[in-house]
Parts: structure tokens; C-alpha cells; sequence
């Protein structure tokens, strides 16, 4: 269980902290010998929504997945706007990650060599096969997520 709070402000408060938000993450079997880590909740009480807790939450449990043994980060069930913001997090990580940046030129040359004003169907970029598992590796980005970034980039 991850849990920001915030030190009160206020001298009368009974409690020297607040609760601002949680998440609750589980270690996940992943055969043969890691884990994987789950996030099953995130949660940023009300008033606190919008101030970046719950992009610092998500930004703390992937630093941890870095930094121990861990297969990959998987989200139980996220909504749509938790979806939005890992995606926007991971989007960011990728556009740093070195080993991504001869794909990305491929990409660039091959957007500028193509007439897209002619093209009927959506255009679609699919990654080298082998740098899904290098993200996996070194980011924790697992391959269904890594591949829905890589089509927003």
C-alpha cells in the first residue's frame, strides 16, 4: 500500500498528517521466477484530485518496478483516465529511452517518404519485434501497453 499524505498545515488538527490518496499494488507470480507488479486501486480523495498525486503515485510505482526485480506493471481493470495518464507517462519514458530512438527515425523517414494524402486506410507503425522486450526489460512497460504507446507517438 502506497499512500501520499500531506503534512496539516493547521496547529488545531488532531492529526499531524492528511490522507490525500492510495494505491494498493500487489507482487503478481510470474513463472519462472519474477513478479510482476499489480496495481488493483489508485485512488486521490476528491479535493486533492488534479494536483498530480495520482501521476506521482503511478511515477513512484514504476520507479520501484525499476529497482526490484520485476517483470512488468499491469493495471487491474483501469478506467479510462487512468489509462490516459499512464499512457501519457509512459509516452514520456519512451521518447527518453535510447534503445527507442532508431525506431522512431525509421518511422520519420518512412512518414516522409509516404504520400499520406493518398492513403485511404489509418496509417500504422509496428515496432522492431525485439524492442518490445527491451522496454519490457528496462522500463516494466508490459507489450500490451507498449504497443498502444507506440501507436499514440
Amino acid at each position: 500500500m502506497l499512500v501520499v499524505v500531506k503534512k496539516s498545515a493547521q496547529a488545531s488538527s488532531s492529526s499531524n498528517f492528511l490522507v490525500l490518496g492510495f494505491a494498493a499494488v500487489h507482487h503478481f507470480y510470474h513463472y519462472p521466477e519474477s513478479t510482476r507488479l499489480r496495481i488493483s486501486q489508485i485512488l486521490v480523495l476528491p479535493p486533492y484530485q488534479g494536483e498530480g498525486h495520482g501521476l506521482r503515485l503511478l511515477e513512484t510505482i514504476n520507479s520501484i518496478s525499476e529497482c526490484e526485480n520485476i517483470y512488468d506493471v499491469t493495471i487491474e481493470d483501469p478506467s479510462d483516465y487512468l489509462q490516459y495518464i499512464r499512457s501519457s507517462i509512459d509516452c514520456l519514458r519512451l521518447l527518453t529511452f535510447h534503445p527507442i530512438k532508431p525506431a522512431l527515425c525509421s518511422m520519420v523517414s518512412s512518414l516522409k517518404e509516404t504520400n499520406l494524402s493518398k492513403r485511404t486506410s489509418s496509417l500504422k507503425m509496428v515496432p522492431p519485434s525485439d524492442l518490445a522486450e527491451t522496454v519490457r526489460q528496462k522500463l516494466k512497460i508490459n507489450k500490451k501497453q507498449f504497443l498502444r504507446v507506440h501507436q499514440d507517438i
